[in-house]
């Protein structure tokens, strides 16, 4: 029997969302439908094509009343379904959002669904917790992200998203004119970024991320579902060579640092270059501070792993997170045999900071983000990692770690204090 309202009929539900995802809404309408639904879906036409025209600056009175149209389509419906691949969420699909649950009336989101169904055996449930500790040496859980991606998204989709104000317009610049290039985004999220980045002229890219919720890709891109701790193990990688591989804010979730930057430093074409994005190491060690009541130093040299939640994104899932210093990253590198061609530590406009002041309070507390530009050295050892690159190789007669190059050194004609 189809699904049906209070009064007997058929349930109409009304969806909402970006008109970017023109196939997922065709999809979800005729799913819906099939099951026995009422639907009623968005207009989806083109204006004319009129020189000089620009929708976002349009001040007639036509936007308001396509919106008052679809405020309507939510009063008939008996619920909202969100269409919000990999959790996006624009300004009018929240004001959509907010006005149904005004009314009280259930809202289903697509991206959640998603999730359900690849969560499904895969993630061990205590109480409402959602828990994984990585079993290799080295790595944030990597399971718990087909839960966090979800949440992950909505988060960057929002105004003062930190992500959106500093960490990608910094990323964009660092990799530059990437038209003609192959690039290799690895933990890919929904595939967003590198979505951007083949509308920039990127070619033949890839990206791959555990939590398979992805976007529809654009011409050019491929999205797999694959684990970024073992590149050279996902369907169709182990023979590819890119221009750029990406790490933005991915890199804790690789069981083995060391053997995944192996790996992706040998996927680079001969000018390629690894963009790797980590949360300053100071960040936790403050708010593990805070919260027990010890000192900075006690925290930020601290080797046991701890839990964390996401607060912004889904507090629901606990992570196991393993501490590092900014030796143990430096180290991690010199070990993978990379040196580092640029540091950025991306700050907030002054605009922005003005416009948002809590999020430039983050900052300030915070610090933000690291973003290193990192490039292959020539005949550079590989080495296997242990509990820390910088112990596990230790010299056993107390000297710098056996085989793991300073920095310094892996800079030829710069200094240290220059580089960093």
């Amino acid at each position: 029997m189809a699904p049906q309202s209070a009064e007997g009929e058929a349930k109409v539900i009304t969806l909402c969302g970006s008109t970017r995802f023109e196939a997922e809404f065709a999809e979800v309408n005729q799913r819906l439908t099939m099951e026995g639904y009422v639907v009623i879906s968005l207009g989806m036409f083109s204006l004319p094509d009129l020189p000089g025209y620009d929708w976002t600056a349009d001040d007639s009175d036509l936007k308001g009343r396509l919106g008052g149209v679809h405020f309507q389509k939510i009063r008939m419906a008996d619920e909202l379904y969100i269409v919000d691949p990999g959790g996006y969420l624009g300004e009018s699909t929240r004001r959509e959002i907010a006005y149904a649950e005004s009314l009280g009336k259930p809202v289903r989101y697509l991206s959640r669904e998603r999730l359900d169904q690849l969560a499904d055996g895969h993630q061990e449930v205590e109480g409402n917790s959602v828990t994984h500790t990585a079993g290799a040496i080295g790595g944030d859980s990597s399971r718990p992200w087909q839960t966090l991606a979800s949440g992950f998204e909505q988060a960057r989709a929002r105004e003062d998203s930190l992500d959106r104000l500093v960490e990608w317009p910094a990323q964009r610049t660092l990799l530059g004119d990437v038209t003609g290039l192959a690039v290799l985004d690895a933990g890919c999220g929904n595939g967003a970024k590198l979505a951007q980045l083949a509308g920039d002229g990127a070619a033949a890219s890839v990206g791959v991320d555990i939590s398979g919720n992805f976007i529809k890709p654009p011409p050019g891109v491929e999205l797999i579902e694959g684990d970024l701790s073992d590149l050279a193990a996902v369907p169709g990688l182990a023979s590819r060579r890119f221009d750029r591989i990406l790490f933005l804010q991915s890199f804790g979730y690789a069981a083995d640092g060391v053997k995944a930057l192996q790996t992706a430093r040998e996927m680079l074409t001969e000018d390629g270059y690894i963009l790797l994005t980590r949360t300053q190491p100071i960040r936790y060690a403050i708010e593990r501070a805070e919260q027990k009541g010890t000192s900075l130093g006690e925290e930020y040299f601290a080797t046991e792993s701890f839990a964390y939640r996401h607060r912004n994104w889904n507090e629901q899932v606990t992570l196991t997170k393993r501490p590092y210093t900014m030796s143990d990253l430096l180290n991690t590198f010199s070990a993978a045999g990379l040196w580092i061609e640029a540091v950025v530590e991306p700050q907030l406009s002054a605009e922005a900071a003005e416009r948002y002041p809590h999020k430039q309070a983050v900052m300030n507390k915070y610090l933000g983000i690291l973003m290193f530009k990192l490039r292959p050295l020539p005949g550079q050892p590989t080495y296997s990692s242990g509990a820390r690159v910088d112990t596990a190789l230790a010299d056993p007669a107390g000297g710098r770690p056996t085989g793991v190059m300073p920095v310094a050194e892996a800079l030829p004609n710069h200094r240290g204090d220059e580089a960093f």
